[in-house]
């Protein structure tokens, strides 16, 4: 009787740890998949929208950045613009790494807002489209 008891309670603990996985709490890009995300400011100085579109699919994302009336001025002209860049990422919750040959960002996925943290420390904060 002894030698079942001291058995099962050598036992008892390794199948309550492998019950408790880690694996299931993990939250991989699945997390982001299928999700598009929005920023939108306006610029006063120029008088434009700027907005950046952020569109998660299985292992990349693409963000488009779109940018409209912009106030002609002979000393800065500028145009509107409308470029894409198209990348990886990886997510390490609440964490999200984007990367292209060229760049990288580090992003915080904090409820439905997506904080993207820029090379001179500000903050874009993208906002979860429904």
């Amino acid at each position: 009787m002894k030698k079942i008891f001291f058995i099962m309670a050598v036992l008892l603990p390794l199948f309550v740890f492998t019950g408790c996985s880690k694996d299931d709490d993990e939250k991989g890009n699945d997390l982001l998949e299928g999700t598009t995300w929005l920023f939108y400011t306006h610029n006063e100085y120029f008088n434009a929208d700027i907005t950046y579109v952020l569109q998660f699919s299985e292992a990349t994302y693409k963000m488009t950045l779109t940018t409209e009336g912009f106030e002609e001025n002979p000393y800065f002209p500028i145009e509107d613009v409308n470029e894409e860049e198209i990348g990886s990422y990886t997510v390490d919750y609440p964490h999200v790494y984007l990367a292209t040959n060229k760049s990288s960002h580090t992003c915080l996925l904090v409820d439905d807002k997506l904080i993207l943290y820029q090379d001179d420390d500000s903050e874009m904060v993208f906002n979860k489209q429904k």
